[in-house]
């Protein structure tokens, strides 16, 4: 969604990694893409996904995105995956404050508020999240703070979270995921690409994952945790 202008950071991959997993997994997949001022029915996809973008962009998508809030929200509560990346994370809520005052109404999909300032928080990241043993990834760069999230995607063993210096970050209902962590986070976290697509209704098929790409996902992975948790212990 929004694909011309909510792009930053490469987010691009995360789709073009996830249609390449579920076509090796066996799926058939087609994707469609939602530009700015289109007038679509996007009702009936099985994922709906967007990316990060300036604060500018965000907010002309704010506005644009109001007229598919009613088909956003019922495809939420029918249990859709979907997947909001960056500050597109922040649209889920019910509101977003720029540091000037302005308000915006955001999909209220979660009973969360966003509030921007002028100092940007920039950071390596390394979570935790309860359907999964192993870390998760990504990189932060946003100049917001998060409030009201009672479901959050992740807990923070480093880096700045939706209100503080660890703590929660992120936002979870139903299959509906929303998070700061960029990276791309498909790209970074494989068990995270895993976990979609068998959400997805996707068979996963192990041996796969033996495939070249996937074998240096892995490891990179595997690399990044264990420098990551080394930089923690050093700075005790």
């Amino acid at each position: 969604m929004y694909n011309d202008i909510m792009n930053l950071y490469g987010e691009y991959a995360n789709i073009t990694l996830l249609q390449r997993y579920l076509s090796d997994n066996g799926a058939n997949v087609i994707t469609d893409t939602l530009s700015l001022y289109e007038e679509k029915d996007i009702s009936g996809y099985d994922f709906y996904y967007m990316g990060s973008g300036t604060e500018k962009n965000q907010k002309i998508v704010l506005k644009d995105i109001e007229k598919y809030k009613e088909t956003l929200t019922k495809a939420s509560e029918e249990n859709k995956v979907m997947l909001f990346t960056g500050n597109a994370f922040e649209i889920l809520g019910s509101k977003i404050t720029t540091a000037d005052g302005t308000e915006f109404e955001g999909l209220s999909i979660g009973d969360f508020e966003t509030s921007e300032g002028t100092k940007r928080i920039v950071g390596d990241c390394l979570a935790s999240a309860e359907y999964s043993e192993v870390y998760h990834i990504g990189f932060i760069n946003k100049c917001s703070v998060t409030k009201g999230v009672t479901t959050p995607l992740f807990k923070m063993k480093m880096g700045f979270g939706n209100e503080k210096e660890g703590g929660d970050e992120g936002f979870v209902k139903n299959n509906t995921f929303g998070t700061h962590l960029i990276g791309p986070v498909f790209v970074k976290n494989l068990h995270f690409l895993n976990m979609t697509a068998e959400k997805l209704g996707c068979e996963i098929n192990t041996q796969i994952q033996s495939q070249d790409i996937y074998k240096y996902m892995d490891k990179s992975h595997y690399n990044s945790v264990k420098q990551l948790l080394e930089r923690i212990e050093n700075e005790k």
